[in-house]
């Protein structure tokens, strides 16, 4: 038999069932199932194999149907007050995807969605447009025998609010991993998909291309707020994320390798341990959000915002560190975040960034880094050992230098004005010194 749930928020793999996960949030439905039936079509994403579908495949390919055992689907069902430009599939304010049955199916179909009030519905058609099931949000589950065809599932929006609903349809969930609740065949069900979570799903090569959700902030979300979206674990590699809002959301040990993330903000979100090596981030607001253990290595970040991020070492994960290695960050604001100085940076530019009034004394912290036109005001460095490292045009003013050790480093342009320089070992052949006016004519800045 197959199982097939909607639920507010969650994604998760199992056999023989099929889920809708309304994550009202950010991604909120989820299929579930596993029939033997097989995709009639493979569409790509930057030139890999999606392993997701969404809207705009079934836009681009009208023969295209989604299986029940086969790719996740990702829909954002927009409420009727939206633009039509919002609309890929039906009307505004509801979608439609098609699915393709190769079997005959006991298929079971739940909707549970975070929030307690949503009045979301989920009809299931024929090839005739004869209505076979209908469901609502948070309603007991339903099970209807599909014979092989194809059917079209709709999804209609509540209109309490104007705000549109991700949703993740998601095959293959453990049986294993439902949540308990009603009884018999159903109880099956509930133990296998959980709200608000798309854990361990496999999204990669996949277009996020969120409508970006109003009131996303940390200050005005709420613990009531169907805000939290958990996808620990997932694989999203070379994934691209475009004009998306995330609050509150659990990215643990995600792979995000590869990606491509524009233009969008996560708001106290926890990215510990996750992977985003040869990403590139450009305009993204990483506000309050929790990095530690993971790794940036040869990563590409532009005009993005960490601040108040985490970069401590994962204290869950033998305390593997922050890692920055290869990575290139211009343009960038590091004010207020916490634990860089344990961050490893080796090989890394740093240009034009604002590091202003951090703590970075650590015994060793970047090596062979370019940090040209940084801002590091008030910053303190005392007693840190550096090498081979850029300073050129970086901005020193008022920062605590005191017995700071800088082998082959380079400090031409460099603003030293206020700062504090007891006890400093490096070639300030270049800089304007402590007084604001005097630039260095040698190393030890005997002419100032």
């Amino acid at each position: 038999m197959n199982y097939l749930r909607l639920l507010g928020g969650y994604m998760m793999r199992s056999q023989l069932t099929f889920s809708i996960t309304a994550i009202a949030l950010i991604f909120p439905l989820a299929f579930i199932s596993c029939a033997d039936n097989a995709d009639n079509n493979s569409n790509t994403n930057t030139n890999q194999q999606a392993q997701a579908y969404t809207e705009q495949d079934f836009v681009s390919d009208p023969n295209l149907a989604a299986h029940p055992d086969r790719k996740v689907v990702v829909v954002h069902l927009e409420p009727e007050t939206a633009d039509e430009s919002s609309n890929l599939t039906g009307e505004i304010g509801f979608d439609v995807i098609p699915f393709n049955y190769t079997a005959a199916t006991n298929q079971t179909l739940c909707w549970e969605d975070p929030d307690a009030d949503a009045a979301h519905v989920m009809k299931l058609l024929d090839s005739e447009g004869q209505e076979l099931v209908s469901i609502g949000a948070n309603e007991e589950c339903v099970t209807v025998t599909l014979v092989p065809g194809r059917y079209e599932m709709h999804l209609i929006h509540d209109n309490k609010s104007d705000a549109t609903v991700p949703l993740f349809i998601q095959p293959n969930v453990p049986s294993d991993q439902i949540a308990s609740s009603q009884t018999s065949e159903s109880a099956n069900v509930k133990k296998l998909i959980a709200t608000n979570k798309c854990v361990g799903c496999d999204l990669r090569y996949t277009l996020f291309d969120f409508t970006t959700l109003e009131n996303c902030t940390v200050d005005n979300v709420g613990e009531n707020d169907v805000a939290t979206m958990d996808l620990n674990q997932s694989d999203m590699t070379g994934s691209t994320f475009k004009g998306f809002s995330v609050c509150n959301g659990l990215f643990y040990e995600v792979i995000l390798k590869d990606a491509t993330i524009i233009g969008g903000n996560f708001d106290a979100t926890t990215f510990s341990a996750s992977d985003l090596s040869n990403s590139t981030s450009t305009s993204v607001e990483f506000i309050d959000v929790d990095f530690s253990g993971a790794s940036f290595e040869n990563a590409i970040i532009t005009d993005s915002d960490f601040f108040q991020a985490q970069f401590f070492p994962d204290q869950f994960n033998d305390n593997n560190p922050t890692i920055f290695n290869g990575a290139t960050i211009t343009n960038s604001n590091f004010q207020e975040s916490f634990g860089l100085k344990l961050a490893v940076f080796w090989n890394t530019t740093l240009k034009d960034c604002d590091l202003t009034g951090l703590d970075l004394t650590e015994n060793f912290l970047f090596g062979q880094t370019d940090l040209t036109g940084s801002n590091l005001t008030s910053t303190n460095l005392s007693n840190t050992i550096m090498a081979d490292v850029i300073f050129d045009d970086v901005i020193l003013e008022q920062a605590n230098l005191s017995g700071f050790v800088c082998g082959q480093c380079s400090f031409t342009g460099a603003n030293f004005e206020g700062a504090n320089v007891q006890g400093i070992n490096i070639d300030a052949t270049g800089a304007i010194w402590t007084d604001g006016a005097c630039v260095c004519q040698d190393a030890s800045c005997s002419n100032c």
